[in-house]
């Protein structure tokens, strides 16, 4: 062990036992392990070997090889050490970077820590709710940015990139969190196809799951243009049928831009943006009449309606 560096945070002069994980070792205190940990407290009560060898010793100290990396080890001495996680409590308030939240959740199945499994899977069904109902109210906190130049695309509790949706849908399908799926998959197909295609080729999405992405990212982007088409079909008409236009020529402002829309459409398979985009920053700035607000809001309707189905997957 002459290579083996100190862990620079967890290495203290009166621990009894050295973990070893990526060539980093942590002196640390079995008692604190086996206290949050089941699978420790398992471990550190086998009979010790009577005659020990060189290798089996560090500074006075029995060895436990880990196969987790350092930075996952990290990680897991930070919650037990310095409360980055509070296990007396359901959440905590600060936001966590999504890389912690999934170490918190893959150590805390492989050495069965309860509340630290239980404040991942929290933080990440904040973040991809069951229905696209809260997933909207989550869009519309300040805690969402669905801009392409933004660096984390939510910023609580978790600071979440949009291509970590892709981890995410790896670790439901791994831990059986089956209600992480749809959202997952729908933020998925938010990322490029190039993207995607590099992540299944190295290994952090399934073929069955790259597939579910793209296919689904074609039907949201056919749904777009569906559905924005029948709205403009429909405000054309029924000002056709009416013998006075708008009072607020709401409609030849919508047909106007009908064209420009269409086109950002044909590129967009993101549903919940678009409307946004559409109706906040085409209609309701342009002001419209009650007639034309009642039809646009009609789209909505259509887009939520049956996204559930859309995007089901095959558990």
């Amino acid at each position: 062990m002459e290579n083996a560096e100190r862990s620079p945070n967890f290495y203290f002069t009166d621990g009894n036992i050295i973990l070893i994980a990526d060539n980093s070792t942590f002196r640390v205190h079995a008692s604190f392990l086996a206290r949050h940990s089941r699978i420790f407290n398992d471990l550190l009560q086998l009979p010790q070997p009577s005659t020990s060898t060189d290798s089996d010793i560090l500074d006075g100290c029995p060895i436990v090889h880990l196969s987790d990396t350092k930075e996952d080890i990290e990680c897991l001495l930070s919650i037990f050490y310095d409360g980055l996680v509070n296990p007396y409590s359901s959440s905590s308030s600060k936001a966590l970077p999504f890389e912690t939240v999934s170490a918190m959740l893959r150590l805390g199945f492989k050495y069965d820590i309860e509340f630290i499994r239980a404040e991942a899977i929290l933080r990440l069904e904040k973040c991809f709710p069951s229905t696209f109902e809260a997933y909207d109210k989550l869009r519309r906190s300040g805690h969402y940015n669905a801009k392409s130049d933004a660096e984390f695309l939510i910023s609580d509790p978790i600071l979440l990139r949009k291509t970590d949706a892709m981890e995410v849908l790896k670790l439901a399908r791994q831990f059986d969190l089956d209600s992480l799926i749809p959202l997952a998959c729908y933020v998925c197909a938010q990322i490029s196809i190039e993207e995607l295609g590099e992540s299944f080729s190295d290994g952090l999405i399934t073929y069955c799951d790259l597939m579910r992405c793209i296919t689904g990212r074609e039907k949201f982007i056919r749904t777009n243009i569906d559905s924005y088409s029948m709205i403009f079909t429909l405000i054309q008409t029924t000002q056709d049928t009416q013998e006075d236009e708008c009072e607020s020529a709401c409609s030849k402002n919508i047909i106007q831009a009908q064209s420009r829309i269409l086109g950002y459409l044909s590129l967009s398979p993101d549903l919940l943006r678009t409307y946004e985009d559409f109706f906040l920053g085409h209609v309701e700035d342009a002001g419209i009449c009650e007639r034309c607000e009642a039809l646009t809001l009609r789209l909505k309707d259509l887009v939520h309606s049956d996204m559930d189905t859309m995007i089901a997957v095959q558990r």
